[in-house]
C-alpha cells in the first residue's frame, strides 16, 4: 500500500509529462483539459487512500548511499503527523488544480503545460517532504520546492518585475538552503544518522556546541524559506506569480514547511535554550511587524502576504514556548483560510483588474455566493469565534499569556490587535451590504467549487478542531468561558472600532507603522549588500580565474608552442644554414666537453 501511494505521487506530474507528448503528437485530437484532470484524478486517488488506510501505513524506505560502514538511507513514514500533513497539502493542491484549470484557460497549450508540470512537481515534492523521516530525503524535496517555486513565480515571462521577484525568492533561499545542507552534515557527523527519531535522540543526550551550531544552521534555513525576519522580503515580491501558486504557496506548502520540519525536531529542540529563545522571539518580532504593515499595505495580495508572514511567526511563537503542537495546530487552520483568501483575490484581480483595495472598496455584494465565501475567509482571518481560525490563535494567546512575561505578551496582544485591523479593513473595503453585482459575478463552478470546498473548512471550527484533536490524539487543555469571552470581545470590539474610526485609527497609528516601515523595507540593504560583496567577489573571481588559474594552465602549452616555433625555423631549406648551425653545435660541444673533463 504504502508503495502503490508513493508511486500515485510520482504519477501525478508525470502524467502531464506523457499527456503533453501524446499532444504534441495529435494536437488536432487532443483537447487541453488533461494538463489538469489527469493530476486531479491521481491526488484525488492519493487523498482518499490516506484518508482511509492511515491506520494500517506503516513506514517506506530505500536505501540510498553508503559511507564506510554507515548506511543512508531515504525514509517515508506514514504516522498521523506526516499523514495530517499530507491531507491538508492534497485538499488545497485539488483545489488549486481545479481553480487553475479555469484561471488560465486563455494561455497557450505550450504554457499550460509548464504551469501544469511545475505545480504538479511541486505538489508531488510537498507531499513526500511532509512524508520524510530523514533529513537527507527532507533536503532533496526541500529543494525541489525551491526550485519549482522559481519557475512557478516567473511564469508571467514577459514581466520583468516577475523575473526579478523569481530571482531573489531563489537565491535568498538558495543562501539558507546552504546552512541546511551544513547543518545537516554536522548532525551526520555526530550521529551517523539522518533518520530523525536518531537524530531526536542524539541531540537529547547530547547538548554541546556543534549541536546548537547545526540547530542554528538548519534554522537558518527554515527561516529563509518561511520569509521570516529578515529574510522577509522575498515573499511579498512572490505575489507576481498566478494567484493559484500564491494559495499553494502561501498556505500549506513551501512557506510552512519549515515550520512542520521544526515541529518534527521540537522534541530535541526542547533541550536546547538559544535554539528555543531564537525561534521564539525571531516568531514574536516577524509576527508583530508583518501585521502592523499588513495594515498600512492597500495592495490586496500584499495584505494577504504578509499576513502570511505574521501568521508563520505566530505559528513559531509556540514552537519556542515549549508547545510544538500548537504551532502544528495553527499551521493546519491557517491553511484553509489562507489559501481561500487569495483564491478569492484571484477571482476579483480577473473581473476587476484592480490589486487595489481602495479600487475594489464596495466591488463585492456580501448577498452573492462570493461575498459570503470572503466574509467567512475574513473573519476566520481575524479570529471570530467559532470559525476555524479562531481556535487554535485562542489557544496559542492563553498559553503564551499565562507563561510568558507581560512585556512578550504586550507584543503579542499588539500583534493580534493588527491582525484583527487589516482583517476587518479588508471585509469592509471591498463587501458592500446592498444587493449589487449579481450580473457581475456568475457562477462558475470552477471558481466556486474549490473556493466552497475551502469556505467549509474555514467555516466549520468545531468540525476541524475535532477531526485534529482525533486523527492526531493531541488533547489541549480547556479554555474557560471567561478567557473565550474576554478574547472574542477583544475581537469584535477591534472589528468593530475599525469599521467606524478607521481614519483616525490609521492617524493615530502612524508612528507604529512608521517604525514597521523601517524593518520591512529593507530591500535597499539587500541590494547594497549584493552589490558590494557578492558583485564584487564575483568580479574578484572571474580575474583570478582568468589570470591566475588559466594563466597558470596555459603556461606550459605557451612553453610548448613557442619552443615548437623556434624549432620550425631551424629548418628553413637552406644547406649554408644547417651547415653552420652543425659548425656551431660542434663547437658548443667541444667547450662543454673541455669544461666538463678540464682537458
Amino acid at each position: 500500500m504504502e508503495k502503490l501511494i508513493f508511486i500515485l505521487l510520482l504519477a501525478s506530474p508525470l502524467s502531464v509529462v506523457v499527456f503533453h507528448f501524446i499532444k504534441l503528437k495529435f494536437n488536432k485530437i487532443i483537447i487541453h483539459e488533461g494538463y489538469f484532470t489527469l493530476p486531479i484524478i491521481f491526488n484525488s486517488i492519493s487523498f482518499m487512500m490516506l484518508l482511509f488506510n492511515y491506520e494500517s501505513l506503516n513506514k517506506l524506505e530505500f536505501s540510498y548511499i553508503k559511507i564506510h560502514s554507515s548506511l543512508i538511507s531515504l525514509i517515508f513514514s506514514f504516522n498521523n503527523f506526516n499523514l495530517l500533513m499530507c491531507l491538508i497539502v492534497l485538499v488545497i493542491s485539488i483545489c488549486v488544480l481545479i481553480y487553475s484549470y479555469k484561471f488560465i484557460s486563455n494561455e497557450s497549450y505550450q504554457r499550460k503545460f509548464r504551469y501544469s508540470i511545475f505545480l504538479n512537481i511541486f505538489i508531488s515534492s510537498m507531499v513526500l517532504f511532509s512524508l520524510s523521516d530523514d533529513l537527507l530525503s527532507s533536503f532533496i524535496f526541500w529543494e525541489f520546492l525551491g526550485l519549482c517555486s522559481f519557475f512557478l513565480i516567473a511564469y508571467y515571462n514577459s514581466d520583468v518585475k516577475a523575473i526579478y521577484s523569481s530571482t531573489m525568492a531563489f537565491w535568498i533561499t538558495r543562501f539558507g538552503d546552504l546552512f541546511f545542507l551544513m547543518g545537516l552534515i554536522i548532525i551526520y557527523l555526530g550521529s551517523q544518522s539522518l533518520s530523525i527519531s536518531s537524530i531526536n535522540n542524539f541531540l537529547i543526550n547530547s547538548n554541546n556546541y556543534s549541536d546548537n551550531l547545526a540547530l542554528f544552521f538548519i534554522l537558518i534555513g527554515i527561516f529563509t524559506k518561511c520569509a521570516q525576519y529578515p529574510f522577509t522580503i522575498w515573499l511579498p515580491r512572490a505575489m507576481k506569480g498566478p494567484t493559484p501558486v500564491s494559495a499553494l504557496i502561501h498556505s500549506a506548502t513551501m512557506v510552512v514547511a519549515g515550520i512542520f520540519l521544526l515541529f518534527k525536531l521540537s522534541s530535541s529542540i526542547e533541550f536546547y535554550p538559544f535554539i528555543k529563545d531564537t525561534i521564539f522571539y525571531v516568531g514574536l518580532i516577524t509576527s508583530l511587524i508583518c501585521s502592523i504593515y499588513a495594515f498600512y499595505e492597500n495592495d490586496l495580495k500584499g495584505i494577504l502576504a504578509y499576513s502570511t508572514l505574521s501568521h508563520i511567526g505566530f505559528m513559531l511563537i509556540p514552537i519556542g514556548n515549549s508547545a510544538g503542537e500548537m504551532g502544528y495546530f495553527h499551521l493546519y487552520s491557517h491553511s484553509f483560510f489562507k489559501s481561500l483568501l487569495f483564491l478569492m483575490a484571484g477571482y476579483l484581480i480577473l473581473k476587476f483588474n484592480e490589486t487595489s483595495i481602495n479600487k475594489l472598496s464596495g466591488k463585492l455584494s456580501f448577498f452573492t455566493p462570493y461575498g459570503i465565501i470572503f466574509s467567512i475567509a475574513c473573519l476566520s482571518l481575524a479570529g471570530v469565534y467559532p470559525l476555524t481560525g479562531s481556535f487554535s490563535k485562542e489557544y496559542i494567546i492563553i498559553d503564551f499569556i499565562n507563561n510568558r512575561s507581560l512585556i512578550d505578551s504586550l507584543i503579542l496582544i499588539i500583534s493580534v490587535l493588527f491582525t484583527c485591523l487589516y482583517s476587518s479593513k479588508l471585509f469592509f473595503s471591498i463587501i458592500n451590504f446592498k444587493r449589487i453585482g449579481h450580473d457581475i459575478f456568475k457562477k462558475d463552478i470552477f471558481y466556486l467549487l474549490p473556493m466552497g470546498i475551502l469556505a467549509f473548512f474555514s467555516l466549520t471550527g468545531f468540525y476541524t478542531f475535532n477531526f485534529f484533536k482525533e486523527f492526531t490524539n493531541i488533547n489541549f487543555k480547556n479554555i474557560s468561558t471567561i478567557e473565550l469571552i474576554s478574547l472574542q470581545f477583544f475581537v469584535i470590539f477591534f472589528i468593530t472600532i475599525n469599521y467606524f474610526f478607521r481614519d483616525k485609527i490609521r492617524s493615530y497609528s502612524e508612528i507604529t507603522i512608521n517604525i514597521a516601515k523601517s524593518f520591512i523595507e529593507i530591500e535597499h540593504i539587500y541590494r547594497h549588500i549584493y552589490k558590494k560583496i557578492f558583485v564584487q567577489m564575483g568580479s574578484f573571481v572571474g580575474w583570478f580565474d582568468r589570470n591566475i588559474i588559466d594563466g597558470f594552465v596555459n603556461f606550459l602549452p605557451y612553453i610548448m608552442v613557442n619552443t615548437s616555433n623556434y624549432f620550425q625555423k631551424i629548418q628553413d631549406g637552406f644547406i649554408r644554414g644547417y651547415a653552420s648551425k652543425f659548425l656551431i653545435l660542434i663547437i658548443l660541444s667541444i667547450i662543454l666537453f673541455g669544461i666538463t673533463f678540464n682537458v
